[in-house]
């Protein structure tokens, strides 16, 4: 099954990916407070990590099985 991604974020940078996961986070609960919804939810490695992931999904879908 491969998966296919509906949104994206605006560029492959490190911080429009942050934003993208903050924005998809806040909609999910749009009712939380402010800083619950935009505080780091990982550490900084573990964005970079995440960042890398899901560019690496999206450059190669078949190798992602």
């Amino acid at each position: 099954m491969s998966i296919k991604f509906y949104s994206r974020p605006r560029d492959r940078s490190l911080q429009a990916f942050k934003d993208w996961i903050q924005g998809m986070t806040y909609r999910l609960n749009p009712n939380a407070e402010n800083s619950i919804t935009t505080q780091q939810w990982i550490d900084e490695q573990g964005w970079l990590d995440n960042w890398k992931k899901f560019w690496a999904k999206v450059d190669n879908p078949s190798k992602s099985h």
